[in-house]
């Protein structure tokens, strides 16, 4: 893990970070998953748990230069962080504001009623928009001056959205498939990208056979990773996992033959690096 900051380069790439990698209960190790997209100038937080604002700050990305936020669902662990990030606008304001947040439509009531407890709804208006997602396949979901970002919906319970980020420069792609089961919309959101980051909530050989409560093994985000022909694979959302990772990409190698990462908490990555 590294000690300090990261640099955030820019350029006509994609790079993302690994705030958190955990699945719902955070350890010493991990903390809850959400993701930092950058592309050229432009600055994407995907989930909202943990305490965002330090998390950001650890990557060297000012709030004030944040320019949208996705919540993939209402889950306690991608949406807990939500009021922390909303009352540091308040107090510090923003470059982007009222800041779009992303969402499935049932995600947008709840989090409206979890804002709600702390602020009034003018406040609300001038400091963020909470604009509900539409649940059909590649469905575009935002496009800036560098990137084009799809979302698609996954199979985990509640409403749930993958997401595809596309650098419109080079075509670079990353795809990150939310709390998912193995799911075909996702290979078919996935389809030829350079990364492919997925839900690896369990490692276990035997967990193939017990109950997964809408997530996947590590084993079936290879299989995902291979039937969308994608060129690396980055495992998230981990539940008994090692610090390392290795046993998870030892059970997705049997499925994916291409590059297999066990992503770490503030990980950095270029879009299609090897």
């Amino acid at each position: 893990m590294p000690q300090g900051p990261v640099a955030i380069p820019k350029g006509a790439v994609v790079r993302f970070w690994t705030l958190g990698t955990s699945a719902a209960v955070a350890t010493l190790d991990r903390d809850n998953l959400s993701l930092l997209v950058r592309s050229q100038n432009e600055l994407f937080l995907i989930e909202c748990s943990g305490s965002p604002v330090k998390r950001l700050l650890r990557v060297n990305c000012d709030l004030k230069d944040l320019n949208l936020l996705v919540i993939t669902h209402r889950h306690p662990d991608h949406i807990y962080g939500l009021p922390s990030l909303v009352h540091a606008l308040k107090i510090s304001g923003g470059g982007h504001l009222p800041m779009p947040i992303f969402a499935p439509p049932e995600t947008v009531e709840v989090a409206s009623k979890l804002l709600l407890s702390f602020w009034e709804r003018g406040t609300l208006s001038e400091l963020i928009s909470l604009i509900p997602v539409s649940l059909e396949g590649n469905h575009l979901l935002f496009e800036g001056s560098g990137v084009q970002i799809f979302t698609s919906p996954a199979e985990h319970g509640p409403e749930t959205l993958a997401v595809k980020f596309v650098e419109k420069t080079t075509g670079a792609s990353m795809v990150y498939s939310s709390d998912t089961m193995l799911c075909e919309s996702v290979v078919r959101l996935a389809a030829g990208a350079d990364d492919l980051l997925h839900d690896s909530t369990f490692c276990a050989a035997d967990r193939e056979n017990g109950p997964l409560f809408g997530h996947s093994t590590a084993r079936q985000a290879g299989i995902v990773a291979r039937r969308a022909d994608v060129k690396r694979l980055i495992l998230v959302h981990f539940s008994d996992a090692a610090a390392d990772g290795c046993e998870c990409v030892a059970q997705a190698a049997l499925e994916f033959a291409g590059r297999i990462v066990a992503a770490g908490d503030f990980q950095e990555f270029t879009c299609g690096s090897s």
